[in-house]
């Protein structure tokens, strides 16, 4: 599949470099967002839903703004057939709605946003229950309309355009924000999709955003990649906004169809009371971050008794970092060991110095260690098991 992906990325930019001769913008907007609907939703998204362009209107009679590409299920809720070719949908069976753009920038980021708060504002009116026959009846549940834009080219990096991106997203209401936008080429020649994280575990994409989402970078090698992934990510949306259906793990999809490893980054400012999973333990970045911190103090101006301390007590918590409390781990000063204290001995007395618990030896010991790691070099220790 990722084989016509990429073929149907190269038809596209075909495709919309002969779009760029069209003088009529409104013209070429609405060629460019055939473009999309042709060569990449048409082939891929199943047969069940229909594709069309137009407003979404809710129960109380609220509009959002006139939706480039709209997926929705024509026979699971009525569609109003008006505004020429466009369309008034109820948002009950609009299940995602797709922005196109050009050349994505900072005002065009702002557009889409609006777009998709529009969209997210729109209220949902459902019968709590779902009757699949006279003995079966289930809970209803309400899925969120899936937001997202797809941009063809930008003149930024994609670095420049998550920044635009969260300084656009400051101004709103994560209930009320966007899935993702995808850049298809980008400033040299780069190709990825800006989306959201799980504060609880960075490497869990969130397909509909929330208070505690984080704004991630996946960037890939080329257009088709990136298609594949939005394929994958609006497939997994689908599905999840199916009451009965059972949901397959797509991102086991993309590695089987061949998807280059992907690494998710996030921006520093971002990372604060976020949690990572390192070989499946739960670590929070601010302290890795107040460790990576602390180490380089060590080995520059020194620790304070108290920092050093905390350096002692925190350590355990790092990947691996529990080998501190093995009995056979010691210290070794130039190959020498240190026989005066173990690295679990100095553990539980700096823990017991920061609950302010500590006998007078705790403090000798760590004041000996403390001196020690500040007037050395740091390839002279070593913490090891023997």
């Amino acid at each position: 599949m990722l084989n016509y992906l990429r073929s149907a990325a190269k038809k596209m930019f075909i495709d919309f470099n002969e779009s760029k001769s069209i003088n009529h913008n409104v013209v070429k907007g609405t060629t460019r967002e055939n473009i999309i609907v042709r060569n990449f939703l048409n082939p891929y998204i199943p047969k069940k839903y229909s594709i069309d362009s137009g407003v979404i209107v809710d129960i109380n009679n609220q509009q959002s703004k006139q939706q480039d590409i709209v997926i929705y299920d024509e026979f699971y809720s009525p569609v109003l057939k008006d505004l020429d070719s466009n369309k008034l949908f109820f948002p009950e069976s609009v299940f995602t709605v797709i922005e196109a753009k050009s050349n994505l920038n900072k005002i065009d980021i702002n557009d889409i946003i609006e777009k998709s708060v529009s969209v997210r504002k729109l209220t949902k009116s459902f019968k709590d229950k779902i009757v699949i026959s006279p003995e079966l009846i289930i809970r209803s549940i309400v899925t969120p309309i899936q937001c997202i834009g797809i941009a063809f080219e930008s003149k930024k990096t994609l670095e420049g355009l998550r920044i635009d991106f969260r300084e656009a997203k400051n101004s709103i209401k994560y209930s009320e924000s966007l899935s993702f936008i995808a850049v298809l080429n980008g400033k040299n020649d780069e190709t990825g999709i800006l989306l959201h994280c799980n504060k609880h575990n960075l490497n869990q994409i969130e397909l509909i955003p929330n208070t505690d989402s984080k704004i991630g970078l996946l960037k890939f090698k080329d257009p088709g990649e990136t298609l594949l992934f939005v394929y994958l990510m609006i497939m997994e949306h689908l599905h999840n906004s199916g009451i009965i259906y059972p949901t397959p793990d797509y991102h086991k999809y993309a590695k089987n169809y061949g998807l280059s490893d992907f690494e998710i980054s996030i921006a520093s400012e971002d990372q604060k009371g976020a949690i990572i999973h390192p070989d499946g333990k739960p670590v929070k970045v601010d302290m890795i971050k107040r460790m990576s911190d602390l180490t380089k103090k060590l080995y520059s101006d020194g620790l304070t008794l108290h920092e050093f301390a905390e350096f002692f007590t925190d350590i355990v918590k790092l990947p691996s970092g529990d080998v501190i409390t093995k009995d056979t781990t010691k210290f070794y000063v130039n190959g020498k060991c240190l026989t005066y204290t173990t690295p679990r001995l100095l553990h539980e007395a700096a823990q017991r110095f920061i609950n302010k618990a500590n006998t007078v030896t705790d403090r000798t010991n760590l004041e000996k260690v403390q001196t020690l790691f500040n007037e050395i070099k740091p390839k002279d220790l070593k913490v090891e098991m023997r």
